[in-house]
């Protein structure tokens, strides 16, 4: 291509080639003259997720990108959001074999969000088939573990995890009469030890027509 004419600049137009580059064209003479880099502008779309590339010098020239944040910050002024993600309960109590299922909210728009257990062997977790709003936390042995919900980071928000504690608690029988004499009553004591908690309820499950048993263990 020619150097660029003499015509005063405001006699010139940009006109688009590529991403890089713009064609200098004179009006007064007609014709096409040096190419040039885009002077490049940067500008947020409405979604929050992407923005407009464009050139200073009104080319035509425009293409929409997602955000690429660097420490929190995208070139176009974006920032990037922290997201909400929030359990229903941040500690969980469940047996073995059973299952309890807690509610997760977050923000629309939010990364792959995943869960996993730092001991499987302990407890389990997997999300309902609709969604990730519920999550079902299933009891496997005795212990303790945590199951670390997490979402990944996108055009809009950051990453985020939160820590669930799950306990598979067990009962330590502390005290169990081994004779009741009729008529009488006797009580016996458990403890929890997942918290120290007392049994909060108490069953006969051989022969409820020798003995009964109240939910205070009174025997």
């Amino acid at each position: 291509p020619k150097l660029v004419c003499l015509h005063p600049v405001a006699k010139w137009d940009y006109r688009t080639i590529d991403d890089i580059k713009h064609q200098i064209h004179c009006l007064q003479c007609t014709t096409d003259t040096t190419q040039a880099n885009h002077q490049f502008t940067y500008t947020p779309t409405n979604n929050g997720e992407k923005h407009i590339i464009g050139c200073k010098l009104d080319c035509g020239y425009k293409k929409e990108v997602e955000h690429n944040f660097v420490n929190g910050k995208c070139i176009c002024g974006a920032k990037q959001q922290i997201p909400t993600l929030k359990a229903s309960k941040l500690t969980v109590y469940v047996l073995p074999g059973k299952s309890e299922t807690i509610t997760i909210n977050y923000s629309d728009g939010i990364g792959n969000i995943s869960a996993k257990s730092n001991n499987e062997a302990i407890a389990t977790a997997s999300f309902g088939l609709f969604g990730k709003s519920s999550l079902k936390i299933t009891g496997k042995k005795y212990g303790t573990t945590d199951i670390i919900v997490s979402a990944s980071e996108n055009a809009r928000y950051k990453a985020a995890s939160i820590t669930i504690t799950v306990v598979v608690p067990s009962v330590k029988i502390n005290s169990v009469p081994s004779l009741v004499a009729g008529g009488k009553s006797q009580k016996a004591s458990a403890t929890c030890t997942a918290n120290g908690d007392s049994v909060k309820e108490w069953k006969i499950i051989s022969n409820s027509e020798v003995v009964s048993v109240d939910k205070n263990g009174n025997l």
